[in-house]
């Protein structure tokens, strides 16, 4: 009876060792799963658009800005054209003119420049400060002060006595007595030279045609005819 218990007692120590013992090639140990990362192709940093810049305000060119701040007095009867008799010029350059000796003007005598190319574009029409504070010119002084008192001065630079203004010059010039003629409602005959008011002076020129100018500016297309 002892032997058989033992017997029984060594078979299922037997079976207990042949079951807990792994079989060959056979893993029990698996390792952890991980997990698979993706291939991912790296993003491009976008970088922003830069902002465009603000323009600054477009000043349109021309009538508007021949409007002075405080509108255009009634004193006007007459415009008065000049050259520089210089080859080269401009506001500023003739500011500083009129303010020297001899004359010692408080400031720019003309109410106007119209430039030839050398300080300013051809055809560029200079603003003066006499115009924006609708102030009496100092451009033309017979004895009664009446041409400056009452008359537009405009200077063109360039000597017309040697040639001819530009066409440039011309076609701005023509541009802006017809605008001063008509807000100032002043007749085409009053637009005037500084040698036909006075007689005591060469000034515009004998290559400036004043008779040709008031042809254009009764016609319907005298900004196109230089």
């Amino acid at each position: 009876m002892k032997l058989i218990r033992l017997l029984v007692t060594a078979g299922c120590l037997f079976g207990l060792s042949l079951a807990c013992t792994p079989e060959p090639g056979v893993i029990q140990d698996l390792p952890q799963p991980t997990a698979k990362t993706a291939h991912r192709t790296p993003r491009r940093k976008l970088t922003p658009a830069p902002r465009p810049t603000p323009r600054a305000p477009i000043t349109e060119p021309g009538e508007r800005g021949w409007i002075p701040p405080g509108g255009i007095s009634r004193r006007w009867s007459c415009i008065v054209i000049h050259h520089s008799a210089t080859e080269v010029g401009g506001a500023k350059r003739f500011d500083k003119l009129h303010r020297s000796p001899p004359r010692r003007w408080d400031e720019l005598g003309y109410h106007f420049v119209i430039g030839n190319g050398t300080d300013t574009p051809d055809g560029c029409i200079e603003v003066g400060p006499r115009w924006r504070k609708q102030k009496h010119g100092a451009h033309c002084k017979p004895p009664d002060n009446y041409y400056n008192q009452h008359g537009i001065g405009i200077g063109l630079v360039g000597n017309f006595e040697n040639h001819p203004p530009s066409s440039a010059q011309m076609r701005s010039l023509t541009r802006l007595v017809r605008f001063l003629l008509q807000r100032c409602a002043i007749p085409t005959s009053k637009a005037l030279t500084h040698g036909g008011v006075t007689g005591r002076t060469l000034c515009t020129g004998k290559y400036f045609d004043l008779a040709a100018l008031r042809d254009r500016l009764e016609g319907p297309t005298y900004a196109t005819q230089y």
